[in-house]
């Protein structure tokens, strides 16, 4: 896709979808805005799965970014309470993992 923005909104129906199926939670339920922390109570491995899942749909890679600051681990997350991450900062992450500058 050359179109940046088309790209954009594609990526961002697909990490909502991959959410969406990942968590039960109806995409009409869940937009940019929405965290993924707080918002639909991700954490531990079950945050990393979702990420492992949008990344293989996505052909992103993300191993250069730390995502347990935002699930930290699952056992311990009442005490973690990781950092927020909303579907537009996966997003983001994703684009620029996939058309680095």
């Amino acid at each position: 896709m050359t179109n940046p923005e088309a790209s954009s909104a594609a990526v961002e129906r697909i990490v909502i979808d991959c959410v969406s199926l990942a968590c039960g939670v109806p995409a009409a339920r869940i937009s940019l805005e929405t965290d993924m922390v707080f918002g639909l109570g991700i954490a531990g491995d079950d945050g990393m799965e979702i990420i492992s899942y949008v990344c293989s749909v996505t052909g992103a890679s993300l191993h250069d970014y730390d995502l347990y600051q935002h699930f930290g681990p699952e056992a311990a997350f009442s005490m973690h309470r990781g950092k927020p991450l909303t579907i537009a900062q996966l997003v983001r992450l994703i684009e620029s993992d996939l058309c680095p500058r």
